[in-house]
């Protein structure tokens, strides 16, 4: 009882948690409806929560009919967010024309049935095997599809995040229809090691779900936090920089836009502006200090991902030792290749490298030298 407590406690915190980003990206509305809508019906089931309904209504037959209309609409309503999330829009209709012939069907017979206090499975008088045939069958195929795609497009996802967040989802869904298979032995054997395992399997299941929707949005979530790390660690290298080519810096860009305020803008911008001042800054290199860069940097051993982030740490040294002593620029300047790649991160990476390169001891000898000759 008390891990199914917790399970549950998790999916409401990460579905609040989860609630103002999921407003703001449509991308990642279908798994928070999907967390939220499980957490609904998950707190539906619990005694306390049982106890309170029947207080407040007085009708037991109504409370169990009206939590098994909520769980089968759950059940369609989560697989269509879950089919959305994946990409599968086209296949919402027949699911939601399924789910809504279902909730149908399971009144119809409830209303035919003979008449009955509750509705519950070992009720005498009850709802007809039907009922019951329908409506286990409907919520177990429900979350099996879930499990399966879940696990299908996780195996496949671009993002480890987004891999493992689906992965975890899926197993959750997984240990959902385990859940049913408990319920029905229970049914048909009344083990009490079937019973005993009903709560602490759906704190299981609640926490796997909780955790995939963290996790596969955990980059989102940590976006702002990672791109204040970048800025700290590009803070030398950028002061350095824009003291050398103070042109560079965007001054109007940056009024109101500071690294507790806007991060990753403020980690585009830093880019920028790096990039900028490497580009004025070849003019003070000449063709020789770069061949003699890579040659130190090679003959140092370091490793063949960080050599040009440090051959370009040991260049720009230089050339901002030649600027500050006042140096002329050179009438030709190294044709020097763009380092880093296209993409955003590949770019804050390599210039991540440059800067803990530009603060090592291989790259203030390197300087020395320069100096010297």
């Amino acid at each position: 009882m008390v891990l199914e407590l917790v399970g549950v406690a998790s999916m409401w915190l990460v579905a609040f948690v989860k609630a103002p980003q999921a407003m703001r990206h449509p991308q990642q509305r279908a798994l928070w409806l999907a967390i939220t809508t499980i957490a609904a019906a998950m707190t539906l089931r619990l005694d306390g929560i049982d106890r309170v309904l029947h207080g407040l209504v007085r009708d037991p037959h109504t409370i169990d009919l009206a939590r098994q209309v909520f769980a089968t609409a759950d059940a369609a309503a989560l697989l269509c967010f879950v089919l959305l999330a994946a990409g599968r829009p086209r296949m919402i209709p027949p699911v939601l024309v399924i789910g809504g012939s279902v909730l149908v069907a399971l009144l119809w017979i409830d209303a035919t049935s003979p008449p009955h206090v509750r509705n519950v499975v070992d009720a005498d008088p009850g709802p007809s095997p039907a009922y019951w045939a329908l409506y286990f069958a409907f919520l177990f195929v429900a979350d099996f599809v879930c499990a399966v795609v879940c696990c299908y497009h996780g195996r496949r996802a671009d993002h480890r995040p987004l891999r493992v967040g689906l992965l975890m989802f899926g197993i959750g869904m997984g240990l959902a229809c385990l859940l049913w298979i408990l319920f029905l032995l229970y049914l048909a054997t009344e083990s009490p090691v079937a019973l005993a395992l009903l709560s602490p399997v759906t704190g299981i299941e609640a926490l796997f779900l909780a955790g995939g929707v963290l996790v596969a949005s955990s980059a989102a979530l940590f976006r702002p936090l990672l791109s204040l790390v970048a800025l700290l660690e590009l803070r030398p290298l950028w002061r350095d920089v824009t003291a050398a080519v103070p042109t560079v810096v965007m001054v109007e860009a940056h009024r109101g836009v500071t690294m507790l305020t806007a991060p990753s803008l403020r980690v585009y911008r830093t880019i920028i502006e790096i990039r900028d001042g490497l580009l004025f800054l070849r003019n003070y290199v000449a063709p020789a200090t770069v061949r003699a860069a890579r040659e130190h940097v090679v003959a140092s051993g370091v490793a063949e991902e960080l050599v040009d982030a440090t051959v370009t740490a040991c260049w720009l040294a230089a050339a901002l030792d030649g600027r500050r002593r006042g140096e002329e620029p050179q009438p030709e300047p190294p044709n020097l290749a763009s380092q880093g790649g296209t993409q955003l991160d590949a770019e804050v990476q390599f210039l991540r490298q440059l800067s803990r390169a530009y603060r090592s001891p291989l790259v203030r000898d390197f300087a020395a030298r320069a100096r010297v000759a």
